[in-house]
């Protein structure tokens, strides 16, 4: 509670933060924090009912590899390989993004097309909503963002009070995303912080008209920094997403898992400018564990021959049903993500579509004879 007590008296009132005080307590919460450096890996998947399921269901799951670093001056390195879909045959990409100062440069490849000359993409520097997507780490290291001199004004901020999330004392705050409303409401997140540990986020909600749209969970582990001091640090997070093309579910429909390699992290190793910068060789940590995506993505697998005689469209068809039968058992067995939501109906939808395309191709054979 010390740096509750403490956030109260920077107001000089008991009626709690207002948004600058609330600005000047993460800023000491997260003092220690000199800068960071780590692997991560995660994933993107759609769960919802497969009725409501548009397009391609291959085209809503993603996996995802990279490394990170930050300074609180906002100095970012982040490079995400990543994989739309589910299988070999997707090309994988590589995105790398640099912040240094007032630049941003962003460079992305895609592993189909290693010999086209690529394009380094130049800009201002960009605000700290640019980086919340599904395949960033920063969506669980949050901290950042309200230490980033860049972020958008903390509209109608109130102090919720002290809350206790899995037993721990949390400050409970919010504000509106938007300064006006869209499609029935004014999006407004909620976070619930740590302060006495670090000050990072537990648990973020994202809420319109009182609906929820998200919910981010947010694993925390003391670790030793290469300053041999122990910090707290968002080592795990799912985001669960309840809201998909303007319809509201109550359970989610979009699940993203992002886990930070422990044996990766590094804290205050002191970070130079030399490591943010576009071209830049040097690794910020420890990348053993990304090994294997690195040589897929400069070496990617020869695209399987599509073969439509009717012993090998039989033979696809027995294997897709196989492998259907075998993701059910193991996700039958496996604990189910957030709230009971499984990942039962990806299995049921990506066995559908595939038995739908292979039956495609047998009429398509037997027209053809």
């Amino acid at each position: 509670m010390k740096m509750i007590l403490v956030a109260l008296a920077l107001t000089g009132t008991a009626d709690g933060l207002d948004a600058d005080g609330f600005l000047q307590v993460m800023g000491e919460a997260s003092s220690r924090l000199r800068d960071f450096a780590f692997v991560f890996k995660g994933d993107h998947i759609y769960v919802g009912p497969p009725e409501d399921l548009k397009g391609d269901p291959e085209n809503l799951i993603m996996r995802f590899q990279g490394q990170c670093a930050w300074r609180p001056d906002g100095a970012l390195f982040l490079e995400t390989y990543q994989r739309i879909g589910d299988t070999a045959m997707q090309p994988m990409s590589k995105d790398r993004v640099v912040i240094l100062g007032d630049r941003t440069e962003r460079l992305t490849r895609q592993s189909n097309m290693l010999d086209a000359k690529p394009e380094v993409n130049v800009t201002p520097r960009a605000t700290p909503g640019s980086f919340t997507l599904a395949n960033s780490p920063l969506r669980i290291f949050t901290t950042w963002y309200f230490l980033n001199a860049r972020r958008p004004k903390l509209l109608n901020f109130r102090d919720l009070g002290t809350e206790e999330i899995e037993g721990r004392p949390c400050l409970h705050i919010q504000y509106d995303e938007l300064p006006f409303a869209i499609e029935g409401g004014v999006p407004r997140k909620h976070f619930w912080i740590d302060l006495e540990r670090g000050g990072h986020s537990v648990r973020i909600e994202k809420r319109k008209a009182d609906r929820l749209m998200d919910r981010t969970t947010i694993e925390l582990a003391e670790v030793e920094g290469v300053d041999k001091e122990r910090h707290w640090f968002p080592t795990r997070g799912v985001v669960e997403s309840y809201n998909l093309d303007g319809r509201y579910y109550d359970k989610p429909v979009l699940i993203n898992r992002i886990e930070v390699v422990p044996s990766s992290l590094r804290i205050n190793q002191g970070l130079g400018d030399e490591v943010f910068g576009i071209e830049s060789k040097r690794d910020v940590t420890d990348t053993s564990s990304l090994a294997n995506v690195r040589e897929e993505f400069l070496n990617p697998p020869p695209m399987p021959e599509v073969k439509t005689d009717f012993e090998s469209v039989q033979r696809q068809l027995d294997e897709q049903l196989a492998k259907k039968d075998a993701t059910s058992k193991r996700l039958e067995a496996e604990p189910e993500v957030g709230g009971g939501a499984g990942l039962g109906w990806v299995a049921s939808s990506l066995a559908t579509v595939g038995v739908l395309l292979l039956c495609g191709a047998l009429y398509g054979w037997w027209r053809g004879r």
